[in-house]
């Protein structure tokens, strides 16, 4: 099996903890949770890649959470023939994200921090969210609404106005969300970008939010048996496995290099590693 040298920790723990989550429950009574993974939603092919798309669509439910929308959607995609972008895109979206987003390197870096001082919000529209899709999949897959999606998944953000969490799914009443937008209602971190707004609400990601806690809560309870990929934990209790779908020791520390060189508009090879081994180096259990 090939494996990328900066990736090199991450297959035998990740797969021994897909196989222990298999072999516990069927899988109509076990459900995945993608939860946030800073600004490398690619971190999350790893385990998508893991499990494979025919039993991902059997779980009983698949919770995605924040930045992991982007490796879902593009996963989902793949398989529908509705990708822009091959499997070993990694380079190519590192380098047309950046492009993207125009960061001059030191005033990105201070940008967050200056925001904070001054109460004042960023200046990044959402939109750059949608474009960023755009990117990956073609217009009939960015155009595709939520209700089209498998029966079993469910996407969440936070609406500022009820101050309360919001299931986007299939059969909710966002169902008729285009996929370019659900990403500006889920990944939308406060400081980076303005709020997406429509005549139901001004939503958030959830992880920003005040009831970020309380989802968790939901998530870990969403089934007899849940395989939770983070990027921090690593941790099996009797009905909970916490994955971490990369091979770095200190998770805090990898998202902050993260994000430090998103800010700053320089190259992140780690990110490019995690999508194109997370894809194609990554063997179905």
């Amino acid at each position: 099996m090939a494996i990328i040298k900066s990736q090199k920790n991450i297959m035998p723990q990740l797969q021994q903890d897909v196989q222990a989550f298999l072999a516990r429950k069927p899988l109509e009574k076990s459900s995945l949770v993608l939860d946030a993974t800073g600004v490398n939603g690619g971190i999350q092919y790893a385990v998508l890649n893991s499990l494979g798309w025919e039993r991902l669509t059997k779980l009983s439910a698949i919770h995605v959470v924040s930045g992991s929308t982007f490796s879902w959607i593009y996963y989902w995609a793949l398989h529908q023939g509705l990708t822009k972008v091959p499997e070993n895109h990694g380079e190519q979206w590192d380098r047309e994200m950046r492009g993207l987003h125009q960061r001059i390197p030191i005033l990105g870096l201070l940008e967050p921090l200056i925001n904070n001082v001054l109460n004042r919000r960023s200046s990044r529209p959402s939109r750059l969210l949608s474009d960023m899709l755009h990117l990956l999949l073609n217009e009939d897959g960015c155009g595709t609404t939520v209700e089209a999606l498998p029966p079993n998944v469910v996407f969440w953000t936070y609406e500022k106005g009820t101050k309360k969490l919001v299931e986007i799914s299939p059969s909710s009443p966002l169902k008729t969300k285009r996929l370019d937008e659900l990403v500006q209602m889920t990944c939308r971190a406060p400081f980076l970008y303005q709020a997406y707004t429509d005549e139901h609400g001004s939503y958030t990601d959830p992880v920003y939010s005040p009831q970020h806690s309380q989802l968790r809560k939901i998530l870990s309870a969403s089934s007899e048996n849940v395989l939770f990929s983070n990027v921090i934990k690593q941790k099996s209790t009797p009905s909970i496995i916490f994955t971490k779908p990369h091979g770095y020791k200190n998770g805090r520390l990898l998202l902050a290099r993260d994000f430090a060189l998103f800010q700053a508009g320089l190259p992140n090879p780690w990110v490019r590693d995690s999508i194109d081994n997370g894809l194609i180096h990554t063997e179905n259990c």
